[in-house]
């Protein structure tokens, strides 16, 4: 980690620095105003939408996903259920285990972004760790999954509904959702 910026609060003070350089090939100085990729924290976001549309009865947490969204897991089992994705409890291979998945970075291009159905395959691309429900185990593909459910059951992007329901209204002004390059949509 090549730099960072600290934010602290004690009640109604705080204080906001900055250090270390954004880019280690220019040496430009980090600031107060730099964006960073949030990675997994966008699981807390992606878990609140998918609660906020069970709320709304779009779809229930025990729903398995072949119901909601035919055909989304082939090959996996079918009884996959919407609360197992959320509580890493589906058994899916997570696909930043499949070294395919860390191939461009490795090879110099860390700007690259995979579209959502091309991560879903590699972690698609294993069997199952476990029979659902059984276990635990942190597998990205989950969010995958439900970004693409989220998306089929609203028939917007990931990014789009991420932004009306959770940052416009939460004045996240300066919280987006980045498109996978040559995919079109967000997620």
């Amino acid at each position: 980690v090549p730099g960072g910026v600290v934010f602290v609060r004690d009640g109604s003070e705080s204080i906001l620095l900055a250090g270390g350089v954004t880019d280690t090939a220019t040496r430009a100085p980090m600031g107060t105003t730099a964006r960073f990729r949030v990675a997994s924290i966008t699981k807390s976001f992606v878990a609140a939408v998918v609660l906020q549309l069970v709320g709304e009865g779009r779809f229930s947490l025990d729903e398995r996903v072949d119901a909601v969204v035919p055909r989304l897991l082939p090959g996996a089992d079918a009884a996959i259920t919407v609360r197992e994705l959320l509580q890493h409890t589906s058994g899916l291979y997570d696909f930043a285990d499949d070294w395919r998945w860390f191939w461009p970075y490795f090879h110099g291009d860390p700007g690259h972004r995979w579209a959502p159905r091309q991560l879903l395959a590699f972690g698609l691309s294993h069997r199952l760790l476990f029979r659902p429900g059984s276990r635990w185990s942190y597998s990205n593909t989950n969010y995958v999954v439900l970004g693409l459910l989220v998306q089929a059951v609203t028939g917007r992007s990931i990014g789009r509904v991420l932004k009306d329901r959770l940052f416009v209204p939460l004045g996240l002004h300066d919280t987006t959702f980045a498109a996978a390059s040559g995919s079109g949509r967000a997620l």
